[in-house]
């Protein structure tokens, strides 16, 4: 409920154009002539009117557009224009919600209710309503938003241009709350009303835009992809009857999302080219810079280099020119990195900048989740405060019968406490002299243990940097879902900082993937970590070593190099456990070589185990025995899970024993019917049911791809 819900209002603040932008701006005769007429006006010719001067006089003096509405409702009070003063705190409400101050703007919206309900217009009723809701729904109280609209669906049950309306909003409502069932069901049947409605305004036409965008949504989210498309395409169609860039924009955004995700890249650019100019005749760079990342970052997964490098430094000095937009300052920046990844003198200025921004747009966050606590907390007080007005009358009677009984108490209390009194200056003469000798001491104690304080904070602080710099190099999430799919990833660092890592690469018609356990965990493994997964970007992307075996053979190679090994006694004996898998996308061939860690491979319930090599990646006693390439013919819905060994060894349960391989191949049995999403939670959760309140001991990594 976000743009088409400030639409509602816009078509109803006939008096905002004249209070913002004429009566308090200097702008007499032109205010005075509206004056005049204001109710000779259409809605629809002041809605569209009003619709870029709101707008317009907010941006350029946010403070100055507030006081001016503040006189204009204390000028159209006296004049007696309720209606009037409904559409001011209309247009209140809606600017305070754009400035984030969800308080004023719940308070501006019941003052909006309380006028329309005086004057009984039902229709500017809704409006406002609709946009409380809208208002619970983005500050998170999305139960109190449907209660008011299923309130208000029973009040206009008939009246089919109402109940068009309300269903689209509680089907929006259940969108945001991710219910995709309930939100089909309400938005299909909101669908359904607009055939019924008769008189379709101009605000009537723009909801049925947002009704088919929010479906496209659903199915999107739902992985109905034909469905989405189709929702989307006719959403796109009533836009450009509309004529309206406000809505086609973001639909084509959302277009340009959709055909990402389904590997349609072509279609993506062409969409995310055709929002950028609705953005820009539309005066928001800041969606024109994050359109112009998109399609770098687009480029980038097809190797076309040169075009993702010119629509990224576009996006990236959009955003440096608007420099407000710290997240899609992060988008695009992120975007440079990712295309710089194999050089890392280009990427590394790009990957600090990223730290930054991610620290700002955490910030950011912080302050505007900071404002809709603040909100709930204060509708809710003000909810309570009925209850404590009945409340207090009671509590009145009781307070005078208490009252005489509360005298005599404190005439005894009085007596206690100078008793007390006296017995506590004996009690402190005497231990005075004693305490002074203590405080000295104590003041030595809490120096040295600020010091100690200070040295742990310099400590802590530096392996978080540390974490920082291997979150950096570990892919994302999601980068795993762009290349493979259907899969998931269960990453649980023992410290801060972890020796368990997972890595992936793209190479010609092969994806490669990695799942690695190094010697130790904390500091030790972050930096082993740290070691290995560069080693891994130079043997296969650079050196181009596509065979399984002949990557593990040359990374022990260079580990051993590395870290200047020889098999003498008394020195380190670091390396790693891995599985290295490389996967062919369009034969399903999946080739793999591990090193002490097994694979499972589940098709259909059942699981087979693949061997490893019993020797690590590093020196040891087979350190000149080559590893061991195997390969599988894979079919759709089987399932790849690749580990470190810290689940299986983890102590828990009720006799306080390890897990074990054999548990664990058990429960990733149980769990292969459900999807990735929900495996990944149902493994955390028996993870940590397990463990219970025993510590970790060490680091997990669990990873599994559904074909």
């Amino acid at each position: 409920m976000k743009k088409a819900r400030i639409l509602f209002l816009y078509r109803k603040l006939a008096l905002t154009a004249l209070l913002a932008i004429f009566i308090f701006a200097g702008k007499t005769s032109h205010s005075q002539s509206l004056i005049r007429h204001i109710h000779t006006y259409p809605d629809s010719v002041m809605g569209d009117y009003i619709r870029q001067d709101v707008r317009i006089q907010h941006q350029k003096d946010s403070a100055n557009a507030f006081r001016e509405m503040y006189g204009a409702i204390d000028h159209f009070k006296q004049k007696g224009k309720k209606r009037i003063v409904g559409y001011i705190y209309q247009a209140m409400a809606w600017l305070q919600r754009t400035n984030r101050q969800y308080k004023k703007s719940l308070l501006s919206a019941d003052k909006a209710i309380a006028t329309f309900s005086d004057i009984s217009d039902k229709e500017n009723l809704l409006y406002s309503i609709i946009f409380k809701a809208g208002l619970f729904q983005e500050i998170g109280k999305n139960n109190d938003a449907l209660k008011l609209l299923f309130d208000m669906l029973k009040k206009h049950k008939g009246i089919p241009a109402y109940e068009f309306t309300i269903y689209s909003n509680i089907g929006e409502t259940f969108l945001q709350m991710k219910n995709y069932s309930k939100a089909e069901e309400y938005l299909s049947i909101a669908e359904n009303k607009f055939k019924e409605v008769l008189k379709r305004n101009s605000l009537i036409k723009e909801t049925i835009i947002n009704v088919y965008k929010n479906l496209g949504a659903v199915y999107h989210a739902k992985k109905q992809f034909d469905k989405a498309s189709e929702n989307f395409d006719k959403a796109m169609a009533k836009a450009e009857a509309v004529g309206n860039a406000q809505f086609m924009g973001p639909i084509y955004n959302e277009l340009g999302s959709f055909y990402k995700e389904t590997r349609k890249y072509e279609k993506a650019i062409e969409c995310y080219e055709k929002s950028v100019p609705m953005k820009e005749r539309d005066g928001n760079y800041a969606s024109f810079g994050n359109a112009e990342a998109n399609i770098g970052r687009i480029y980038t997964l097809m190797g076309r280099t040169s075009d993702a490098e010119m629509h990224l430094r576009k996006g990236y000095m959009i955003m440096e020119e608007i420099g407000t937009d710290r997240a899609g300052s992060l988008n695009a920046v992120q975007g440079l990195a990712e295309l710089y990844k194999n050089n890392p003198a280009k990427a590394y200025p790009y990957l600090l900048e990223a730290f930054t921004l991610k620290d700002s747009v955490y910030a950011d966050n912080v302050s505007a989740e900071s404002a809709r606590m603040e909100a709930i907390y204060e509708n809710d007080k003000n909810a309570k405060k009925i209850d404590i007005a009945n409340a207090q009358n009671k509590q009145l009677k009781k307070i005078n019968e208490l009252q005489a009984s509360q005298k005599r108490w404190i005439l005894i209390g009085l007596s206690i406490v100078l008793f007390l009194f006296a017995g506590a200056v004996w009690s402190y003469l005497g231990k005075r002299k004693s305490n002074k000798l203590l405080e000295e001491k104590n003041v030595e104690v809490i120096r040295q243990k600020m010091l100690v304080e200070q040295h742990n904070k310099e400590i802590v602080d530096s392996i978080n940097y540390a974490q920082k710099i291997q979150a950096a190099i570990l892919p994302a999430e999601e980068d795993f879902k762009k290349v493979l799919g259907d899969c998931f990833i269960l990453f649980k660092p023992k410290d801060i900082v972890s020796g368990d890592f997972y890595w992936i690469a793209e190479k010609e018609k092969y994806t490669f993937y990695a799942t690695v356990d190094c010697t130790g965990h904390g500091v030790p493994g972050g930096f082993m970590s740290v070691l290995a997964a560069s080693l891994l970007n130079e043997i296969v992307n650079e050196l181009g070593t596509h065979e399984p075996d002949q990557i593990l053979n040359l990374l022990r190679t260079r580990i051993i190099t590395a870290l200047k090994q020889k098999g003498e006694a008394g020195e380190n004996k670091d390396g790693m456990d891995m599985t290295i898998c490389r996967f062919n996308r369009k034969t399903k061939e999946l080739a793999l070589a591990s090193a002490n860690n097994p694979v499972w491979i589940v098709k259909n319930g059942e699981l087979t185990e693949v061997k490893p090599d019993k020797f690590p990646v590093g020196i040891s006693p087979y350190e000149n025995e080559p590893f061991t390439k195997q390969v599988f013919n894979l079919n759709n819905d089987d399932i790849v899970y690749t580990f470190t060994d810290g689940f299986a060894d983890q102590f828990g349960g009720p006799k306080g024993k390890k897990l074990k391989y054999k548990n664990l191949a058990q429960l990733l049995i149980n769990n292969s019917k459900h999807s990735m999403t929900e495996q990944s939670t149902m493994l955390n959760e028996e993870f940590e049911k397990w463990k219970g309140d025993l510590e970790q001991l060490d680091d997990i990594c669990v990873i599994g791809i559904r074909v």
